[in-house]
């Protein structure tokens, strides 16, 4: 689970044509990033495109060379398996005669603290406090000529 919040406000400025995005840095110290929220206040109207990237990389949206084009929108990624570096930019172009904003908030954690598990085990409790008896196992069965036997299935009490 992250443990600190880093948020930027990220401005596009007006004029500032697709073929030649801004790269704006939003980086902060080297961190586990867990989940990316943003947020995009009414009024590019489909002008402004944007798209998050690390060291000039496009992360999302995950189609590459795309942008996402949001007017009065807010949407959250969950990160996983990516880098730790806590390098990050917002790329973005804006054809309108006024500049728009980008929030951002990074979810993070300090490297080597553990995240959350995201599909922890789910056992029964009775399944955590029954053993299997190999004292009353009889010795035939670890003999190497004994003969198979189907699979037993497992069925829980009750």
């Amino acid at each position: 689970m992250a443990t600190e919040i880093y948020a930027s406000s990220v401005v596009i400025p007006a004029g500032t044509p697709q073929g030649a995005p801004v790269l704006i840095d939003v980086s902060f110290n080297a961190m586990v990033t867990e989940i990316v929220d943003w947020r995009v206040p009414r009024g590019p109207s489909g002008l402004m495109g944007w798209r998050l990237t690390s060291g000039g990389v496009q992360v999302m949206p995950k189609n590459l060379g795309q942008w996402l084009i949001t007017d009065n929108e807010r949407g959250s990624w969950v990160l996983e398996g990516l880098h730790d570096s806590g390098k990050w930019e917002i790329q973005g172009y804006n054809t309108g005669t006024h500049p728009h904003v980008v929030n951002v908030r990074f979810h993070v954690s300090p490297i080597g603290r553990a995240a959350s598990w995201p599909n922890p085990p789910l056992l029964p409790l009775y399944s955590l406090t029954s053993a299997v008896d190999l004292t009353k196992v009889p010795p035939k069965a670890f003999q190497r000529d004994a003969p198979l036997r189907p699979p037993v299935q497992y069925q829980a009490p009750g």
